[in-house]
């Protein structure tokens, strides 16, 4: 089982904010986008997910593994099904000002590897994933832990 990342972080990690780090845009879909729609604008785009938007507001967020695990998989028709017909997760957030340390403990007790990063007033800001906070941060040992806890497939206590 892997460590608990909390409180590893350098000082510098401890008040740096997640609006400083995050990806400031979001790739999303209409839930009406069709499965195949959805990969191809993974890959143009280069990502791995996308948040998935009804009535202008984000509802969801479906991964590459979403689609080829879950969909695929199952017999789906990756032409005909839509995104908004397949079981997506709901989007695990932070807020800008929230610290980075604040951020890796949000991914570590929601097992994932990306943030909704909302403004103070609850609007769409960004994103931040593992990733970013990899290669944006100076302390790799916060990253490598992040990392190793959620490549585990156990719940930490």
């Amino acid at each position: 089982m892997a460590a608990r990342v909390t409180n590893i972080g350098l000082e510098r990690t401890k008040s740096m904010q997640i609006g400083d780090i995050m990806t400031p845009f979001i790739r999303s879909m209409y839930h009406e986008a069709s499965l195949v729609q959805t990969a191809m604008h993974m890959k143009m785009h280069d990502i791995r997910s996308v948040y998935i938007v009804d009535r202008n507001r984000i509802r969801g967020m479906i991964t590459d593994r979403d689609i080829v695990l879950d969909a695929v998989s199952a017999g789906l028709n990756a032409m005909s099904t839509r995104i908004g017909q397949v079981t997506c997760r709901e989007p695990v957030s932070c807020r800008t000002d929230d610290t980075v340390n604040d951020a890796v403990l949000i991914m570590e007790e929601n097992n994932t590897r990306r943030l909704l990063v909302l403004e103070p007033d609850g609007k769409p800001a960004g994103v931040v994933s593992i990733g970013d906070i990899a290669t944006r941060i100076d302390n790799k040992s916060l990253a490598g832990r992040l990392l190793a806890s959620l490549s585990t497939s156990q719940k930490l206590p």
